[in-house]
């Protein structure tokens, strides 16, 4: 049973550096996969959770709160066009307030709901 800090090798070629408590990831650490994708931040039972960065092989990058492996909570989501969405997510969507900056100049604010625009709106800064 692993405990403390440790590397584990995964036979796809990913591999995990960090932290574990009762063999599972806890506490921080970093993921790496195989086509250049990446996470680094917290862990709690074997899954993302608290604070952490998730940057994707093709430069889609998120960091903010995690829950249950998920975005959850207040975050940001780069893509690599620059265009960018900050606020908050439920399950890796878009969810409750936040603005979306588009690649085009313009942007979206509002209230979001599974990953749309429901209600347009300013927000207090």
């Amino acid at each position: 049973m692993r405990e403390g800090k440790g590397k584990e090798n995964h036979p796809d070629g990913a591999w995990y550096e960090g932290y574990y408590r009762e063999d599972k990831r806890h506490g921080s650490g970093n993921e790496y996969w195989p086509d250049g994708a990446k996470y680094e931040g917290d862990y709690k039972d074997d899954k993302a959770n608290g604070h952490g960065k998730r940057t994707l092989a093709n430069g889609t990058c998120y960091e903010g709160s995690w829950d249950d492996g998920q975005p959850n909570g207040q975050g940001k989501r780069i893509w690599p066009t620059g265009a960018y969405y900050e606020g908050e997510f439920k399950d890796g969507k878009f969810h409750g307030p936040g603005i979306k900056y588009n690649d085009n100049s313009t942007s979206e604010e509002g209230i979001w709901e599974e990953g749309q625009l429901k209600r347009k709106m300013r927000l207090k800064k």
